[in-house]
């Protein structure tokens, strides 16, 4: 591969990794929370919902396909418009990074190594996202596609071990609630579900090689990662039933321990940690390559120093800035954390929109 070009089927592999870091944490304890056995129809219409904000978020990507988003927005706004969308990008992306790495931390911290302190848990996961944002994003990129494999073969070997211990009574009857909470559900889902795809904008179109297929892999991604959020939907509920559910803060993790395998694995729960690890340092890093890099352009910079210090910074403090701020962690373990990323990614579409018009307006004059 050449420097800064990226295959289709290695940009298709950073979908799986980036839709699936809010669902697997706080936006499954949503769904199981306000629509109950019903979260697997709420599932089904988010997924149908999120299909315009991702058309949306796609348009922008194809416009301009030189152009990263920072010089995008460079090209379709008056220069203080132009600092005031970019700087709301470097703020959105930075607060994404920062909370996926607070939520592994105290992953990390509560399921395993409870007697060390949360901030050299903090420093030693910090070391991944300052690796991988320290390099350029075709090699940021071919981390995906290896995350996105042990991923695929952690989940298919997760759903078969754990598909006969499937109860049909703890899922049906399926419609267990009124159909405001299915919708509010639906409406939550969805934005987590395909909010994270903003991140893509940080890839000019015109870097990725064999464009002829790009289309027809990003469908099949977008297509499997529904599939596989479902299935594994299927699975806790079906395994553990909606009433344990609501009792454990992960879930989903729960269901994966139950895994036993014959020989000198005694449990798969390594693999289901792997797997997580890789989802969330994946996602927090290119959301941290993505606020830098926006940050880096706005302000000119060119010396290697400099942005070696801003890269230093800024892993610091999505490291250790919210373990100061939020000491008392309980507030993330309940389903209403799911808000904090809904709000971040309504914000995104806004901007996605006015972008979208305001290069309408421009091309039209």
């Amino acid at each position: 591969m050449n420097k800064d070009k990226i295959n289709s089927l290695v940009f298709s592999s950073i979908i799986p990794l980036i839709v699936s870091n809010s669902i697997l944490g706080s936006g499954f304890l949503y769904l199981y929370n306000y629509s109950n056995k019903s979260a697997i129809i709420s599932m089904i219409i988010g997924f149908i919902i999120s299909i315009l904000p991702i058309v949306l978020i796609f348009k922008v990507f194809n416009m301009y396909p030189n152009l990263t988003l920072t010089e995008k927005l460079k090209t379709i706004f008056p220069k203080w418009i132009y600092y005031i969308i970019n700087t709301l990008f470097i703020i959105i992306s930075f607060s994404l990074s920062a909370l996926i790495f607070f939520r592994l931390t105290v992953f990390f911290h509560s399921q395993f190594t409870g007697s060390f302190s949360k901030y050299i848990i903090a420093f030693i996961l910090m070391l991944s996202t300052y690796y991988l944002t320290s390099k350029n994003i075709e090699v940021i990129t071919r981390f995906s596609i290896i995350s996105s494999f042990i991923c695929l073969f952690a989940f298919l070997f997760d759903s078969a071990s754990l598909i006969s211990q499937v109860n049909l009574n703890n899922i049906l009857p399926l419609l267990t609630t009124n159909s405001k909470n299915i919708l509010t559900a639906s409406l939550v889902f969805s934005t987590l579900f395909s909010g994270p795809s903003f991140l893509l904008l940080i890839i000019p179109k015109n870097s990725i090689v064999n464009k002829h297929k790009l289309k027809k892999y990003v469908i099949i991604s977008y297509l499997l990662s529904s599939l596989s959020l479902l299935l594994i939907n299927v699975i806790t509920l079906g395994t553990l039933g909606i009433d344990l559910i609501k009792v454990y803060t992960y879930p989903v993790y729960v269901v994966l321990k139950k895994i036993r395998v014959i020989g000198f694995i005694n449990s798969i729960e390594n693999l289901t940690v792997l797997m997580w690890f890789f989802i969330l340092i994946f996602t927090s890093s290119l959301s941290l390559f993505f606020s830098r890099s926006c940050l880096i352009k706005m302000l000119n910079i060119n010396k290697n120093k400099i942005k070696t210090l801003i890269n230093i910074t800024m892993n610091l403090l999505i490291a250790f800035l919210p373990l100061i701020l939020f000491s008392n962690k309980s507030f993330f373990d309940k389903p209403i954390s799911a808000i904090i990323p809904v709000i971040i990614y309504l914000i995104t579409y806004l901007l996605i929109i006015i972008i979208l018009i305001s290069n309408k307006i421009k091309t039209k004059n």
